[in-house]
């Protein structure tokens, strides 16, 4: 499972995030932000090639 996480989110895409979005993220949301962005989808049936936070938006 663990190889399936996306890659750290920068902090400067966090903040774009956050100030699109009009809000500010907990400071625990941030660091797991940090440590991974999200997952891929592991399962071929389901709609979405993969689940980020910050990636899932068009910033």
């Amino acid at each position: 499972m663990v190889e399936s996480f996306n890659e750290p989110a920068a902090e400067t895409e966090i903040a774009k995030a956050e100030q699109k979005m009009g809000n500010t993220f907990p400071n625990s949301f941030k660091e797991l932000l940090l440590i991974h962005n999200g997952q891929r989808n592991e399962y071929l049936e389901q709609r979405f090639e993969y689940v980020g936070v910050v990636g899932n938006y068009d910033l």
